[in-house]
């Protein structure tokens, strides 16, 4: 007060709504005050009014405050979503490309399949058939849609059946993973295909039923050769030789 000049002070809290005080309204005076009633008063109108102001700053400060940290927060959040996204994208197009390098092999292989010398098939469980390449509807006569319709016992010739079945239990059961066998097939036009050499393997796969559940089933791939020709020559030189022998001296 000294250094004021003032012979007379007068202060008053200011305070907010919950009755905390958060600052001081002075009067000073180079003259001694009179009435204090009246200057408490007065004081008491202006301490109301500047406390609602500071109270008022005090929020709005305190609401700047919570903005520039709620954009923090949101520039930060937008920065890891652009880089989830970023990682989503990178993500798909490498789907992409294994999806089409997936399409190109099997493509590849269907073709490899399909334009086999020899014949390749797919069976289920009952013998009906999956898949068929080429070189087998040529040989038995028939389209690949006929074929689907049908099952390797109709196709085998009568006396070759009993083999034949015998053959596809054993991987059926698991007793064997492969088998070979000769058997004869009846053609399209009614006549034997003699005689075809059968390897085939039993191989396991996993399905999705339309139910959701998962189903199993065993699929046989078989390669199927018409070695006909080659028997038949066979046998011509077998009779040539035994011919030779039976007129030598």
């Amino acid at each position: 007060m000294v250094d004021l000049a003032a012979e007379s002070y007068f202060g008053i809290a200011l305070k907010n709504l919950d009755g905390q005080a958060i600052g001081t309204l002075c009067l000073f005076d180079d003259k001694p005050i009179q009435d204090e009633a009246l200057v408490e008063n007065i004081l008491k109108i202006f301490a109301a009014r500047a406390a609602a102001e500071l109270e008022r700053q005090h929020s709005i400060d305190a609401l700047q405050q919570l903005n520039q940290e709620l954009e923090s927060r949101v520039a930060a959040r937008t920065q890891e979503l652009s880089a989830i996204n970023h990682a989503l994208l990178d993500s798909n197009a490498a789907l992409m490309d294994s999806q089409g390098q997936l399409h190109r092999s099997e493509e590849l292989l269907r073709l490899t399949i399909d334009n086999a010398p020899i014949g390749i098939v797919t069976l289920d469980l009952t013998g009906r058939f999956l898949m068929v390449n080429q070189a087998c509807q040529t040989m038995l006569g028939y389209t690949a849609t006929e074929l689907l319709k049908l099952d390797v016992q109709a196709l085998t010739h009568p006396d070759d059946r009993a083999a034949s079945q015998a053959a596809l239990a054993q991987l059926t059961t698991g007793e064997v993973d492969t088998v070979q066998l000769e058997k004869r097939y009846l053609h399209k036009d009614g006549t034997v295909v003699d005689t075809i050499k059968v390897e085939g393997a039993a191989v396991a796969c996993q399905l999705g039923g339309s139910d959701g559940h998962t189903l199993f089933c065993l699929v046989f791939a078989g390669e199927i050769a018409d070695i006909t020709s080659g028997k038949r020559l066979a046998r011509i030189e077998t009779v040539r030789v035994s011919t030779a022998a039976a007129g030598s001296p």
